[in-house]
């Protein structure tokens, strides 16, 4: 899990596991934005490969607060605007839908 401190503390007995991998989220912009995109694309039912170009969407504000974060955090963020954006009765995910995201997730610690 990315969400070790959601597990049961008996799970870190030494019976067990035999050890513990930490992986950081992604650090640079590059991975941060490859990773909204490829969830970008899954929630709009594209395959990565033919999605529409979500670099217009990604802002440095975006960005910047995803860098990090885990990759179900970034997922939690798409399906959030995903969301907000149906709520609204539109059809596509839009930048402000993915800024609202984020600062509702904020907002919700």
């Amino acid at each position: 899990t990315n969400r070790p401190d959601q597990l049961d503390t008996a799970l870190f007995n030494a019976s067990r596991f035999m050890f513990q991998v930490s992986v950081d989220g992604p650090a640079s912009d590059v991975e941060v934005s490859n990773l909204l995109a490829l969830h970008l694309s899954k929630a709009e039912g594209h395959s990565p490969s033919t999605a529409r170009s979500y670099e217009s969407l990604i802002s440095p504000a975006l960005l910047s607060a995803c860098r990090g974060k885990s990759g179900a955090d970034i997922t939690e963020v798409v399906r959030s605007a995903v969301m907000l954006c149906v709520s609204a009765g539109r059809g596509t995910v839009e930048s402000y839908d993915l800024e609202a995201a984020v600062k509702n997730l904020q907002e919700t610690g």
